[in-house]
C-alpha cells in the first residue's frame, strides 16, 4: 500500500511540474509574440510618422496610426500592442488609454532613433 501512494504522489508531483513546464513554455511564446508585434509597430510608426527635426524621433498620431488599413490588418489588438510597447518604453503617449475618435491627436513618439 505504501508503494500505490508513492506512486500517486509521484504522478501528482510530475504533473505540477508539466503543467508549470507548459506555462513556462505558453509565455515564452506570448513574449516572442508580443517581441515580434512591437518590432512590427515600430517599423509602421516610422513609415507612417515623420522625424521630429529637433529630437531626432518619429512622431505619429494615434489616429493616423489606427487608419492605416495596413496597421488594422496586422494587429488583433493595436490598443494591447502599444501598452506593451510603452510599458517597455519603445514608445511614449501621455494618454493611459489610447480609444479611436478620442485619443486620435495623441501624439506617439518611438523613443529609440
Amino acid at each position: 500500500m505504501n508503494t500505490t501512494s508513492t506512486t500517486i504522489q509521484y504522478n501528482t508531483i510530475s504533473g505540477y511540474l508539466f503543467c508549470y513546464q507548459h506555462i513556462l513554455l505558453a509565455k515564452m511564446a506570448n513574449t516572442a509574440q508580443v517581441e515580434h508585434e512591437i518590432s512590427l509597430l515600430v517599423n509602421f510608426i516610422r513609415s507612417i510618422g515623420k522625424q521630429n527635426s529637433s529630437t531626432g524621433k518619429y512622431e505619429t498620431t494615434f489616429g493616423d496610426l489606427f487608419r492605416s488599413d495596413e496597421v488594422q490588418n496586422t494587429f488583433e489588438s493595436l490598443a494591447g500592442t502599444l501598452k506593451a510597447a510603452k510599458r517597455r518604453k519603445v514608445i511614449s503617449y501621455s494618454s493611459e488609454l489610447l480609444l479611436q475618435g478620442v485619443h486620435d491627436k495623441e501624439l506617439i513618439t518611438l523613443e529609440t532613433k
